[in-house]
């Protein structure tokens, strides 16, 4: 056999790849900021549409799941990167498999997420209590600010009075 190995070829073919990359590494991070808070369902929703229990479910199903479930819509090259990526090889010939998501692997994605921070590590604790007192100066500089609105219209909810002007 004679391959094709010139210079341009390969060049062009680093370039698919490296765009494939760079597709499913901003997917992964559209998904996990997007499913922070949902991702759970959409797992589970996962392991539901495994009607055989095999590992996989098909694509057009994992993109209804994340459509339903978690409200995400991927871009067709993000798509393509994440069926690669995310592939379940068949143990036997069948052309149709090679389009199954393996959500087994696909949930491990969202594994930062389901381990708590570790507050005992100095640095940790330090960095947080950091973003904590910056967060608590914030609030009361914007409150303080605000505090005349704040208080108009707590006192008009407990008298009853909805246009808060004390008419």
């Amino acid at each position: 056999r004679v391959y094709d190995v010139s210079p341009m070829k390969k060049a062009a073919n680093a370039k698919v790849v490296a765009d494939a990359r760079v597709a499913l590494k901003e997917g992964q991070e559209y998904l996990l900021d997007k499913l922070r808070n949902a991702y759970e369902k959409v797992v589970s929703a996962m392991f539901f549409a495994d009607t055989n229990e095999a590992g996989f479910i098909t694509d057009e199903d994992f993109v209804s799941i994340l459509a339903r479930q978690g409200g995400v819509r991927l871009t067709k090259a993000e798509l393509s990167a994440f069926c690669d990526y995310y592939n379940k090889p068949s143990t036997r010939f069948d052309n149709s498999a090679s389009k199954h998501i393996d959500y087994k692997k696909f949930s491990k994605l969202f594994d930062s997420l389901r381990n708590p921070v570790d507050f005992t590590d100095a640095k940790v604790k330090k960095r947080f209590k950091a973003q904590n007192e910056e967060a608590e100066a914030y609030l009361r500089d914007k409150l303080r600010n605000a505090y005349p609105k704040v208080l108009r219209a707590f006192k008009s909810l407990m008298e009853n009075d909805p246009a808060g002007d004390g008419s």
